[in-house]
């Protein structure tokens, strides 16, 4: 996913879209793990210069038929919280 994503911001780049606004694309490491570069402590010592409005996760899938790749899903959010009375 990490590299369909970057492909997206690729072409977003090649494309020269006129933008009201900086995108940011931000990769970090230890998902499974403990790590230096872990989102935990890049928001705790960077947060000023990645807050952002919106967010695209990971998360998603490829969807193949007969081993040719039809499109890549890739998910808006995550484990969002609703409160419901």
């Amino acid at each position: 996913m990490l590299a369909a994503n970057l492909a997206a911001f690729v072409a977003l780049k090649r494309s020269n879209a006129r933008l009201n606004r900086d995108v940011i694309f931000l990769a970090t490491a230890g998902e499974e793990g403990p790590s230096d570069a872990s989102i935990r402590i890049l928001i705790s010592k960077y947060w000023d210069k990645i807050a952002a409005k919106y967010a695209i996760n990971e998360g998603g899938n490829v969807f193949a038929k007969n081993g040719k790749v039809q499109y890549v899903a890739v998910q808006a959010s995550e484990k969002v919280a609703l409160s419901v009375r």
